[in-house]
């Protein structure tokens, strides 16, 4: 099915071009159009699919829906074919959700926009229907789709697969590449995603290793890094240029893997990974003592245990940081035994760091106690957004967390003595956390289990950063989410029927006319959010 603007010919009238899809109305002077902008005033269908950010992609596959923009511009007159066919970027973006049963047709549609694309570099998303049949009968259309891909390797800019583990060990098979071929280039590479549910990057020839021959290579994303992709690490595995690596391991991945990486590659500016098991967890006997990264900005890292983490700040000291999001496991106890609590261990390194952070985000169990999390709090007075999903841990929510972020009424500049010493310059705040009956089983230091947070604080806290006087030096608050979910019946209705009644009306009265700011509450007794 393919959905066709309505083109009309701007020789009719002797005005300047108009583009008119469904609802939408744009009137473009062609001489003066640059590529990208000439793409983006075809408004799709279901316009939610594609990021609004940046232009849609010149040809979209979803499955049987197919948007061919670029190619129904060329079919529309000579005038718009002419403009088409002139500009081979128009046809180098490509979007390609393949199903089992796929059109063959889809394959000769693809060719016909790589061989429309000429020079240009490449740009595609690629993915298959999720299946555990994998033959040589199931995605006919795809293999050759993925060959042609594979044969104009080096245009390629930005690429990024998603298969399941089961056709990633059958690729190579399917594609027929050979073990004695030669190994494609890509020269001109910048950025490279392979996403696969419960499957590894090393399960293929044809996928592993893409990077360490992509000498630009600037953004890398995989989550299915193993023991087997340990070349990560080795000095010339991997681009100068890198700036931006995204990993999501199932094994493999360790402390010094981490610190390897980072001291091997000082260009890194932003850098995500987790380690869900990892090989030396309680081996730190070789950790380097703190090492500066001069260019890291964000920092987004999720593990198994506090004792990585723990081992992992005391190594870094990171003066650029702006963006610091940590996420511990959901339980602070491993074996029975209580976990060494983070917070001494980001105390330090904030202080011997000197960064001005500016997004914190905190999740799972960081802190053994609100004065924790307050503390360094402190130490972060440049934060404008805040998150932190306290998950089950709402011992964390006490009186003096909201008290300690809430503006007192007397506080008339941050000289006083009353001044807040907390998060001055916070403009979003997002909070989450749920009610679970029984968090820590035959555990009794949470005996009795400790109260959800009162409504009536977070209302102080909200209400007193929204009504600052104009001449503040204290930022106000422009958007508040709370993310809410209870499992006992009676606790949550409670709950919500007095959020409700004493706080998101006010909540709702001090909006600002931008529509920000605004209170969210769920009310949810099922296991996920």
């Amino acid at each position: 099915m393919y959905y066709t603007p309505v083109i009309r010919d701007h020789r009719e009238s002797g005005e300047l071009p108009v583009v008119m899809a469904r609802d939408t109305l744009w009137i473009m002077a062609v001489d003066k159009l640059a590529a990208h902008d000439f793409v983006s005033a075809i408004n799709m269908e279901s316009n939610d699919r594609y990021d609004l950010t940046r232009p849609p992609p010149g040809l979209s596959v979803d499955r049987t829906e197919i948007v061919a923009t670029t190619l129904v511009i060329s079919q529309t007159c000579s005038f718009w074919r002419k403009t088409a066919l002139g500009i081979p970027e128009l046809w180098s973006d490509l979007s390609l959700k393949i199903a089992i049963k796929q059109p063959d047709t889809t394959g000769d549609l693809v060719n016909t926009y790589l061989q429309r694309s000429g020079p240009s570099l490449l740009s595609f998303a690629i993915s298959a229907e999720d299946t555990d049949l994998i033959n040589p009968f199931c995605f006919r259309c795809l293999w050759p789709i993925l060959r042609s891909l594979f044969d104009d390797s080096d245009r390629w800019q930005s690429a990024s697969f998603r298969f399941n583990r089961e056709f990633l060990m059958h690729v190579d098979r399917l594609l027929q590449h050979k073990a004695d071929s030669p190994l494609p280039g890509y020269a001109k590479l910048k950025a490279l995603s392979i996403v696969s549910d419960l499957g590894y990057v090393s399960d293929s020839r044809a996928f592993f290793g893409i990077w360490e021959r992509a000498p630009l290579l600037q953004s890398l994303k995989i989550n299915t890094f193993d023991s087997f992709t340990q070349v990560l690490n080795a000095s010339d595995s991997l681009s100068d240029c890198l700036q931006t690596p995204f990993f999501r391991t199932a094994s493999g991945l360790s402390v010094l893997d981490v610190i390897q990486l980072l001291m091997n590659h000082p260009s890194l500016e932003e850098f995500n990974f987790n380690i869900e098991d990892s090989r030396d967890s309680y081996n730190f006997y070789y950790l380097p003592s703190p090492f500066s990264h001069s260019r890291l900005r964000s920092f987004t890292c999720e593990v198994v245990s506090s004792n990585i983490v723990c081992n992992l700040l005391s190594c870094f000291t990171l003066p650029s940081l702006t963006t610091l999001a940590l996420r511990l496991p959901p339980l602070p106890f491993e074996d029975g035994l209580r976990t060494i609590s983070s917070s001494n261990t980001l105390k330090d390194m904030i202080q011997r760091s000197g960064c001005c952070l500016q997004v914190l985000k905190l999740g799972g169990g960081p802190f053994t106690a609100a004065e924790e999390l307050v503390e360094i709090l402190t130490l972060t007075p440049t934060v404008t957004f805040f998150e932190l999903d306290a998950e089950e841990y709402i011992q964390l929510l006490t009186p003096i967390f909201f008290q300690s972020l809430t503006i007192v009424e007397d506080d008339p500049t941050t000289d006083s003595p009353l001044a807040p010493k907390v998060l001055p310059k916070l403009e979003c705040f997002r909070l989450r956390f749920f009610e679970d009956p029984f968090p820590f089983e035959n555990l009794p230091q949470f005996d009795p289990l400790p109260n959800p947070p009162l409504p009536e604080a977070i209302l102080s806290l909200v209400t007193s950063r929204r009504t600052l006087p104009a001449n503040s030096p204290i930022a106000k608050l422009a958007r508040f989410d709370l993310y809410v979910s209870f499992r006992t019946d009676n606790i949550g209705r409670e709950w919500v029927e007095s959020f409700r009644s004493n706080v998101e009306l006010h909540l709702q009265g001090e909006q600002e006319e931008e529509g920000e700011g605004e209170g969210e509450e769920e009310d949810d007794e099922e296991d996920e959010w």
